[in-house]
């Protein structure tokens, strides 16, 4: 095989790993989208546990209602939606997480995560693109909020942070951290 050959294979090869949350957005399940995909690959360990969740665990979820918990539910039970995918190589990337307390609320016992922590990062972070520092958070298990909103557990704030992000925080009670102190806490 030539060299244009070797890298078509190991690109090929490559793609047969997806990240938990673009498999579960792949499987064609009515409501479970990127979005959703997201917040499942932040609130499950594997792809096991997620099938052997019940509907009553998927609605404990913020904003997984009882009906997106039933298509969900059943969706994953599907072993048609997902046989041939893994009989032909197909794997599933998870993310790594870091210890599960750190990153969510955790329930009284401190043993489970409820719901994975959330942030948005205001100002740049080093010479690292807003894509490639998401996809770096969300590899963490933490989700990435879409701006400053009541549902942020930290604003982050990184070189040359908006003032105006910082003061929708305040107003909103949002904690704020310095990206140095988060880095070193929950991604590092």
């Amino acid at each position: 095989m030539g060299r244009n050959g070797e890298k078509i294979f190991a690109s090929i090869n490559t793609t047969r790993e997806l990240p938990f949350r673009t498999f579960l957005a792949a499987m064609g399940i009515e409501k479970l989208g990127t979005t959703m995909g997201k917040k499942l690959a932040n609130s499950f360990s594997s792809f096991d546990e997620l099938k052997a969740s019940s509907v009553e665990k998927l609605m404990e979820l913020e904003g997984i209602s009882h009906i997106t918990a039933k298509f969900i539910h059943d969706g994953v039970r599907e072993t048609e939606r997902y046989d041939d995918l893994f009989k032909n190589g197909i794997k599933i990337k998870y993310p790594e997480r870091k210890q599960a307390s750190f990153l969510g609320i955790t329930d009284q016992n401190k043993t489970k995560v409820i719901k994975p922590m959330k942030i948005y990062i205001t100002g740049k972070v080093e010479d690292i693109t807003k894509g490639d520092l998401r996809d770096l958070v969300e590899s963490k298990g933490i989700e990435w909020g879409s701006g400053v909103t009541k549902s942020l557990d930290y604003l982050v704030l990184a070189e040359n942070p908006g003032e105006k992000r910082q003061e929708q925080a305040t107003a909103l009670g949002v904690k704020m951290i310095g990206w140095e102190e988060f880095k070193s806490k929950y991604i590092d």
